[in-house]
């Protein structure tokens, strides 16, 4: 949820924002959230992983990571894109701040939509203790 909330005050930024005042804070809520995030799913994805596949599984894991970021940026880009090029709506002249006051707001919607699945999406209960720790990465 901190990510959603971090990427809803950077849908707010003025086209005169000051780095300190406007930008940061919600780039440190965005970070913090989607820190825990990773930790989370991380920790999710490996709980019920046998000992011998926890490499191969991380593997893949770390690989969707990075397939998940490459696709964000691509699909922000995309919709911060028009503003910059200056296309944009028949009579609308579009500003640079524009495009991505629409791709923060793309992406803080699709946190706050994610937020409210996990719990659904996540397994129940806690994961078995096991024998002793468990060594993934």
């Amino acid at each position: 949820m901190l990510a959603a909330i971090g990427l809803g005050l950077l849908t707010r930024v003025p086209a005169e924002a000051r780095v300190l005042v406007d930008v940061l804070p919600g780039f440190v809520l965005a970070a913090a959230g989607i820190g825990a995030a990773f930790v989370a799913a991380t920790t999710t994805a490996m709980a019920r992983v046998d000992h011998q596949h926890a490499g191969l599984a991380s593997g893949i894991l770390n690989t969707a990571h990075e397939l998940g970021a490459s696709l964000g940026i691509a699909v922000v880009s995309a919709v911060a894109g028009p503003s910059l090029t200056g296309s944009g709506l028949a009579g609308h002249t579009p500003t640079p701040v524009a495009g991505f006051d629409h791709a923060f707001t793309a992406t803080a919607i699709a946190a706050a939509v994610l937020a409210v699945a996990a719990p659904l999406l996540l397994p129940s209960g806690r994961p078995a203790s096991g024998d002793g720790p468990v060594f993934v990465h």
